[in-house]
C-alpha cells in the first residue's frame, strides 16, 4: 500500500522498497534485452545492487501480474510478458504494493466507519486520482529514456492546472509537454 505521511503541512507518498525495486528490476531487463530475450536474475541483481533473495520475493508478483514471464534452465531466465509500452507505473506499483490509494478508506470503505460522512474525504479521493493520473501516465518504455525525469516533472506541473505551472520554464524548452 502507499503510506501517506503529513508532516510539517508536506505530504509525501512512499512507495516501499518492494515497489522501487520492482520499477528497477524491470526498467534494467528493458534495458539489456529490450524485454523480449530472457535475463538472468543474479545479472539484474549485481547490475541493481539488490540482494537476489529480495529480488526473488518481487518476481512472483510481476509474473502473477503478467508482466514477467521465467524460463528454467541454462539459458533461461526472465523477459517481459508484454510490451514495455503497454505496462504502466501504476501497473508495477499496483502489483508490488496492493493500492496506490493514500488513506484506507479509498480502497476499502469498511475499514473507516466515517467513509461516506467524512469531510475529508473528497480531499484524499482528489489525491489518488492525481496520483493515479500521473502514474498510468508513466509507461515502463518511458522510463527507459533519459530524459524520463524532466518529462515526468513537465507532466506533473501540467496536471496540476495551476496557472504558474503553465508557464513554466520545463514547458517552454521541452514544447513535447502538454
Amino acid at each position: 500500500m502507499v503510506v501517506l505521511s503529513l508532516v510539517k503541512r508536506v505530504i509525501t507518498v512512499k512507495i516501499s522498497t518492494r515497489g522501487t525495486y520492482a520499477v528497477r528490476l524491470l526498467v534494467d531487463l528493458v534495458r539489456h534485452s529490450g524485454g523480449e530475450s530472457y535475463v538472468c536474475l543474479g545479472d539484474i541483481s549485481r547490475r541493481q545492487g539488490i540482494s537476489r533473495k529480495y529480488m526473488e520475493q518481487i518476481v512472483p508478483l510481476l509474473c502473477k501480474g503478467g508482466v514477467l514471464e521465467g524460463c528454467r534452465g541454462h539459458m533461461g531466465g526472465y523477459r517481459l510478458a508484454k510490451k514495455a509500452e503497454e505496462i504502466s507505473a501504476a501497473d508495477i506499483l499496483r502489483m508490488t504494493e496492493g493500492s496506490l490509494a493514500p488513506v484506507s478508506c479509498l480502497h476499502t470503505a469498511k475499514e473507516c466507519a466515517m467513509a461516506a460522512a467524512c469531510p475529508a474525504f473528497p480531499v484524499w479521493k482528489g489525491l489518488e486520482k492525481v496520483i493515479t493520473d500521473y502514474l498510468e501516465g508513466i509507461m515502463l518504455s518511458d522510463m527507459i529514456s533519459d530524459d524520463i525525469a524532466a518529462d515526468a516533472l513537465c507532466r506533473a506541473e501540467a496536471a496540476c492546472g495551476d496557472t504558474a505551472c503553465e508557464e513554466n520554464l520545463c514547458e517552454e524548452e521541452r514544447p513535447e509537454c502538454t
